[in-house]
């Protein structure tokens, strides 16, 4: 119950930002220059539900249409969604095989106990090299490993340029990197929290959500070339949720919209009027901008279109991923962990 809570408040507080933030620009959707190749806005959506009542979901991750993950803590209970809690069962990993989600209980023996946890970042560098927090999936069984004395803050995101260098940054200003036998963290410790990580070639930016009382910022970009902190920018967002780039085009959303980095300087392009909190794409003309609430809107290259509406309960939105045709969103909403699928058309 006290996970719960936190989870709860975690989200309540993303809520009143966006509530603050939402309405401060009408700015319209631009479009960027050059004759981009378009892709379609048309979807069909499925809605799965993970786990029973009273289930989160914090993240998910999808390397093909048939192979996808999402972490969280799923309760199974006796009579399906609202029976009793059956303990031995409550999962924090499923699996998605492209025809259902399985639940996995993955609590691997560290130091000679279990370490059952909830989960709250999820990234695949293929099928037989998944990582969450301090877990590793080999394709056969999850490992585990300690992290105390490294990790100051529970990690929130994770990305890899390979298999030696997997980069994971979460709360308290932590960055922490794997090299392929063991960590090290490098991030300052901040009172701000980094909620998102996302590399091409050899930069990545980190998103750095909120105040930070070392430097005075509100929602700030750290960049990293090969590896190694080089500086932080302001995309112009007052609360900084979530980045994505490739072939030199940098994106990134919070509170204020979504800005777009093609030179030297951010530009606002879109401004969705609540919290943006998730933002990947495939190719630059297949962009995915999750929105609070649960709406989805998609960039084909020249237009910007909601392919999802808001979800009717108010759904606490968490993160998006896409590969192939299709592109997966999580969150919840009045109590169940949600699961939205879109397939294009």
């Amino acid at each position: 119950m006290k996970r719960m809570k936190l989870a709860v408040f975690a989200c309540a507080a993303i809520l009143a930002l966006c509530a603050f933030f939402g309405s401060c620009s009408d700015d319209q959707p631009t479009e960027p220059n050059g004759g981009v190749d378009t892709t379609s806005h048309s979807f069909i959506w499925h809605t799965d539900t993970l786990g029973g009542v009273l289930s989160t979901v914090n993240d998910i991750f999808c390397l093909s249409e048939d192979d996808a993950w999402a972490v969280g803590h799923f309760y199974v209970r006796e009579n399906g969604r609202t029976g009793k809690v059956i303990d031995l069962k409550t999962a924090n990993v499923a699996h998605w095989d492209g025809e259902e989600w399985t639940l996995m209980r993955v609590e691997p023996i560290v130091d000679g106990m279990n370490t059952f946890a909830e989960l709250w970042a999820i990234y695949c560098i293929d099928a037989t090299d998944v990582w969450a927090p301090a877990r590793h999936w080999n394709g056969k069984r999850w490992k585990g490993h300690n992290l105390n004395g490294i990790a100051q803050g529970r990690p929130r995101k994770i990305w890899a340029a390979d298999r030696n260098n997997v980069f994971f940054v979460g709360e308290k200003g932590s960055i922490l990197r794997w090299d392929g036998s063991g960590f090290t963290e490098f991030g300052s410790q901040t009172t701000a929290a980094n909620l998102d990580i996302w590399g091409c070639d050899d930069t990545m930016y980190v998103a750095v959500s909120d105040y930070d009382q070392e430097s005075g910022n509100w929602g700030y970009l750290i960049r990293l070339e090969n590896g190694e902190v080089v500086g932080t920018e302001q995309a112009g967002s007052d609360v900084m949720i979530t980045v994505w780039g490739m072939d030199g085009v940098w994106y990134s959303g919070g509170c204020q919209g979504v800005f777009r980095k093609t030179g030297d300087s951010w530009q606002r392009v879109l401004a969705p009027g609540s919290c943006v909190t998730g933002i990947r794409g495939t190719a630059l003309n297949n962009i995915f901008i999750f929105v609070d609430r649960g709406s989805m809107i998609h960039f084909n290259g020249r237009t910007f279109s909601t392919i999802l509406s808001p979800d009717g309960a108010g759904m606490y939105t968490c993160s998006v991923s896409t590969a192939g045709k299709m592109v997966l969103s999580c969150g919840r909403a009045n109590g169940y962990a949600l699961v939205k699928r879109g397939y294009q058309q």
